[in-house]
C-alpha cells in the first residue's frame, strides 16, 4: 500500500504530492486539474526548493464524468512514470538518483565526493 499524498491548500488551489520526488503532483484549481512532474530547483549550492513542471491539464467539467475521473488517474500514473524515467543509476553504488542530485557522468552526489573527489 502506498502512503497517502501530502496535501497543501492555498487560497486558489489544492495540491496533492504523490510519492514525493518519485511520484507526481496534482494541482486542482477552480477551472482545471493539472498533473505535474516534481522537480528540485537549485537556488544556490546548498539551497534548493521543490517545484514542478506542467505535464497535462484537464478542465474540471471534463473530470466530472466516470471516464474523466479515470483519465485523471491515468494522467497521474503517466506523470509518475515520466518522473521515474528521469532517474539514473549511479555507476559506483548502483542506486537510482534523480537528475537534480548527480552529475552528467552518471554518478550520484554521494559517490561524486567519495570516488571522484568533488565537493558540492
Amino acid at each position: 500500500m502506498t502512503p497517502p499524498p501530502r496535501v497543501t491548500r492555498t487560497r486558489d488551489a489544492i495540491q496533492f504530492d504523490w510519492q514525493g520526488e518519485k511520484g507526481a503532483v496534482v494541482l486542482i484549481a477552480p477551472e482545471e486539474i493539472q498533473t505535474r512532474i516534481p522537480r528540485i530547483e537549485w537556488l544556490a549550492a546548498y539551497d534548493s526548493r521543490r517545484t514542478s513542471r506542467l505535464d497535462s491539464a484537464m478542465k474540471v467539467t471534463e473530470a466530472l464524468s466516470e471516464e474523466g475521473f479515470q483519465e485523471i488517474f491515468k494522467r497521474i500514473r503517466n506523470s509518475a512514470r515520466k518522473r521515474l524515467s528521469l532517474y539514473r543509476t549511479c555507476r559506483f553504488c548502483g542506486e537510482l538518483f534523480p537528475p537534480e542530485y548527480g552529475d552528467s557522468r552518471g554518478v550520484c552526489d554521494m559517490c561524486v565526493e567519495k570516488h571522484l573527489g568533488f565537493i558540492y
